[in-house]
This record gives structure tokens, sequence and C-alpha cells, in this order.
């Protein structure tokens, strides 16, 4: 390969403050898995961050770990919206787990070598993607669609936002899930009126932009 990471688009972060926490990325991949080949230029990727590992879990080396994510909430969720792909899924004996902290800085430049390995092993084998953080699971389709192909950072992709009863009937709590990617904690705010919702919505995916 003759280009560099220097090569490779930059994706500052234009409201950066340096206290912060540390990033922590968490990708779950299932399908099969060889070394893998990736082409920077290509998947805009400079190879895994400094302190994210990949370990592939199977039938013979820890499948708990492998298992443990196709359970649970998010699990039957996915099941109930794609249970074609969730079938296939359930039936895989490989699972490729990427996890580990990265330092905090001015760019979200981890960010986009992250996206850019799990776009390249969907072109060696992975079938699908599970987001522990943010209990998301994501087809080749729409993780091609909606992060790769954007070309650029888009936090709001990689965080839900999540409207739950609070104990007033009347009123919600917002939350979300998925901060943790950027070192940052996960935003709340309770007894928030059911009538600005939209409001709500609009101010916590600015807060998470920036």
């Amino acid at each position: 390969m003759s280009d560099t990471a220097a090569d490779l688009p930059s994706w500052p972060r234009l409201k950066y403050e340096s206290d912060g926490g540390k990033p922590f990325v968490f990708f779950v991949l299932y399908g099969t898995f060889e070394p893998p080949y990736v082409y920077r230029s290509k998947y805009r990727c400079a190879g895994l961050p400094d302190g994210v590992v990949a370990q592939k879990y199977h039938d013979d080396q820890l499948p708990e770990v492998r298992d443990q994510f196709r359970q649970g909430p998010a699990w039957d969720e996915f099941t109930a919206a794609n249970p074609g792909l969730a079938d296939t899924v359930s039936r895989a004996t490989e699972g490729l787990v990427l996890k580990g902290e990265v330092a905090d800085t001015d760019s979200l430049n981890y960010l986009r070598d992250i996206i850019g390995f799990i776009t390249s092993m969907m072109d060696q084998g992975c079938i699908c993607v599970c987001d522990p953080q943010m209990q998301e699971w994501w087809s080749p389709r729409s993780w091609r669609t909606r992060i790769f192909d954007v070309n650029e950072a888009a936090p709001r992709q990689h965080v839900v936002v999540r409207f739950s009863e609070d104990t007033n009937p009347e009123k919600y709590w917002v939350h979300t899930r998925g901060m943790r990617l950027f070192g940052r904690p996960d935003l709340s705010m309770h007894d928030v009126p059911k009538k600005n919702r939209d409001a709500a919505l609009d101010m916590v995916e600015r807060f998470i932009e920036l």
C-alpha cells in the first residue's frame, strides 16, 4: 500500500475540550474471519487504533463471549425487525470482538479507522455487526448507508436517544446510549413534558454533535 495515514481524510472535533474521558470502542462482528486485509484508501482506514484489539471467538474458544449478545432486549428487537438476518446471525459460528480505549484527542480519526476496518470485514465474511453500547444491530446494507457512505464523522448515527416513561406519566425520561464511544457520558433528562418531545430530541442531538 503506497498511501499512509497522512493521506487519509481527517475528522476533526471542532468543539473538542480536553477534560473528557477516553473513548471506549466496543463492537462485535459475526460471520467468518480470516487474517484481515485492509486497503487504506478504499476503506479510509489506517488500521486498528492504538488501544483497540481484535479477538476472534468460536465454538472451541470461549463461545460464551460470542453468544452473550444473542440474547436480551436488543437481540429481541433485532429478531422482530429482521428475522431472516437474525436467524443467520444465530447460526454464525465465529465472532470478532473489537474492544479497547483510545486516547482522547481533537480528532475522530480513531472512529474513521474503526468504521473502515469493520466495512472491510463486511467485504470479507462479516454478516452483521452488534454495537452493545448503543444496543444496535447493523446489517451490511444499513452500516454502509448510514455509517460508511456518509464519508464523514456522524456522531448521531452512533448514539440512540430513548424516550422512557418517567415517574410522572405525562413526562418522559430522555436519555442516550452510545456516548462512551466518544469518551463522554450519556445524556439524561427527567421530567420532560411529552408535548416537548421534538424540542428535547433536537437539543439532545445537538449535544451529541458537539
